[in-house]
């Protein structure tokens, strides 16, 4: 930990408490180059709040905190304006909830996609490295970013659909794989610092508002009224009638990788202009978080006419509800978050197999109560 009282005798000058818990979290012991440039932007930031005469605000800070990790200490800004924790909350799980509308066709199948957090990084890092290094227009950036999504979520759907290799093996060498790409992107240039005017505007509240609503209204639309969304949810409920009543599955599993894959790199755009560049954890463990609210909202693990887009919201918001409350509680270290959420992930598929035997047994006792029905 920080010895407060040395930097204070070296700053000839108090610093708010917050500033060094801050600095603890963001910076681990190992890092010590990375925690004294950490010590001097806080301590600048509460020179600038004294003058400003604004308080510090922890909500802003644990938004930075969760969302840009060691990736940028001088774009943590600490005091005014600031921020509820309803603000903080909806900022953390915009980008949850964009790359859970294309993972919840996948769910709705009955299947996993763990890939998205290497989506998500693969997708930012390879199109931000291209235009860097070419110097053609920033607009690329989005058409690059999308293809690599789409051919990794139609990889995905090949490889399940038509080599029938389960979805959770697939994907999860995917996860594996392809973020060992990315740190190989990344051994020419470790960040790619990437804040251009249309990339940036897409962070602006007039911009990335607008456009989560009309994606969740598109995407509630397309799961709960269209035969796209009614047929990936007859897959989950049960395969092999899906099959016998003619519908395409395979084709249907293709599709549904393809639009996870593809609402990841759209993900990626926001995570982009909100931290403004790319480093070697872009989209870390963001599938888990993802996953997670999935089934925390309610979606079972099996699929089926469960999957709706409220249960995403709903969970989304009480997986970002638990990681701010953590760093703001002083339990910010991301090893004790991942650990909380993999506890909460073992316990949601405890109690869905649960529910699944005694679903069973009561069919079971029906049956053999009536058996002429």
């Amino acid at each position: 930990m920080l010895d407060r009282q040395r930097i204070v005798k070296e700053e000839r000058e108090p610093v708010h408490p917050a500033v060094y818990k801050i600095v603890n979290i963001l910076a681990p012991g190992d890092l010590r180059v990375e925690r004294h440039a950490m010590v001097q932007v806080a301590v600048q930031n509460h020179r600038a709040a004294k003058r400003e005469r604004c308080a510090l605000d922890p909500w802003r800070a644990a938004y930075y905190l969760v969302e840009c990790g060691r990736f940028r200490p001088e774009s943590v800004p600490i005091c005014h304006p600031r921020l509820g924790l309803d603000v903080v909350i909806i900022l953390v799980v915009l980008v949850y909830i964009i790359a859970g509308l294309g993972c919840l066709f996948v769910v709705a199948q009955g299947g996993a996609d763990l890939s998205l957090g290497t989506t998500v990084g693969v997708s930012t890092v390879a199109s931000t490295a291209v235009i860097m290094n070419t110097g053609i227009s920033e607009f690329y950036i989005f058409p690059i970013a999308a293809a690599v999504g789409i051919g990794q979520g139609l990889l995905n759907g090949f490889l399940v659909a038509k080599m029938k290799v389960p979805s959770f093996m697939v994907t999860l060498a995917f996860l594996i794989g392809m973020r060992g790409f990315m740190l190989f992107l990344q051994t020419f240039q470790s960040m790619y610092y990437f804040n251009g005017p249309i990339v940036k505007a897409l962070w602006l509240p007039q911009v990335k508002y607008p456009v989560l609503i009309i994606l969740v209204a598109v995407f509630y639309y397309i799961l709960s009224y269209t035969k796209f969304g009614s047929s990936c949810k007859a897959i989950g409920e049960n395969e092999a009638v899906a099959l016998n009543v003619g519908l395409p599955v395979a084709k249907l599993k293709i599709l549904a990788f393809t639009l996870s894959g593809f609402m990841a790199s759209v993900a990626g755009f926001f995570a982009l202009a909100k931290i403004g560049g790319t480093n070697n954890v872009m989209g870390q463990n963001l599938e888990l978080d993802v996953l997670i609210g999935i089934f925390v909202g309610g979606v079972l693990v099996t699929g089926g006419y469960g999957t709706k887009v409220t249960k995403l919201l709903i969970g989304s918001f009480t997986v970002s509800t638990i990681k701010i409350g953590m760093f703001v509680a002083g339990w910010g270290n991301t090893n004790t978050i991942q650990v909380v959420l993999g506890i909460l992930l073992v316990a949601l598929l405890f109690i869905v197999i649960k529910l699944k035997e005694r679903e069973v047994k009561r069919a079971t006792a029906v049956m053999k109560t009536n058996p002429g029905k």
